[in-house]
């Protein structure tokens, strides 16, 4: 079993502290939604309900 020290633990909460600052880099981003993908939405709610698959069919045909 590996022995876990109050330096090691240091290591891990900069680590995590770089890791949560690059999270809040990228939430905070302004991104835009590529015209593609606008089309893709307009096409996809254009599409009638009973064309869908539902949610629990999805799992049967996985094995969920």
């Amino acid at each position: 079993m590996e022995t876990i020290t109050l330096s090691r633990i240091h290591e891990d909460m900069i680590e995590l502290k770089k890791e949560i600052g690059q999270i809040r880099e990228m939430l905070e981003e302004d991104l835009e939604i590529s015209d593609y993908l606008r089309q893709d939405i307009e096409i996809s709610r254009k599409r009638p309900r009973h064309e869908l698959i539902s949610h629990a069919d999805v799992k049967k045909e996985f094995g969920c």
